[in-house]
């Protein structure tokens, strides 16, 4: 068992040396989830906020709605989902589009 030493909240900052991620919190799949974004690189790590080729579940409608379409409004080249394949800035949107029109 490992026991956390940190917390992550939005506006934190990955420093790994060569890449930065800024952490973007993002609720609605849980409470607590959040991205870790590369805006250097274009590169976002998902976590359970969206991936594809499997449908997205939520705890908060809302909020989901809300991340999601913060996210969509990314600069993205590429995703990694918590789940699945990694996919494109184009899919990124089409997608939360997708997940959007179920929402409603």
């Amino acid at each position: 068992m490992v026991t956390a030493t940190d917390f992550l909240d939005e506006g934190d900052v990955v420093d790994l040396g060569d890449r930065m991620f800024a952490v973007l919190h993002t609720p609605g799949h849980t409470a607590g989830s959040l991205c870790l974004w590369d805006e250097a690189h274009g590169a976002l790590f998902s976590g359970d906020a969206i991936y594809v080729d499997s449908k997205l579940g939520w705890e908060d409608p809302v909020a989901f709605a809300a991340s999601l379409e913060r996210l969509r409004d990314l600069d993205v080249r590429v995703v990694h989902g918590g789940h699945g394949r990694s996919f494109d800035g184009a899919e990124l949107r089409t997608t939360v589009d997708a997940a959007l029109r179920d929402l409603s």
